[in-house]
């Protein structure tokens, strides 16, 4: 639903959650996900990421 609202295209998208079966459920939809468990790492695994797909 958020992606048709926003008109949001799946394999350009991060979503991040501490609960692993929304990360899969995220998976199958095409999102790229990150699983934290502590708030404050949410900064270091972004920058990772967008180091890695960034052109």
């Amino acid at each position: 639903m958020l992606l048709k609202r926003y008109n949001l295209k799946a394999e350009e998208c991060l979503f991040i959650d501490d609960n692993e079966k929304n990360i899969i459920a995220a998976k199958e939809m095409g999102i790229h996900g990150i699983t934290l468990d502590q708030s404050d790492q949410i900064e270091t695994y972004v920058n990772t990421y967008l180091e890695k797909t960034t052109c």
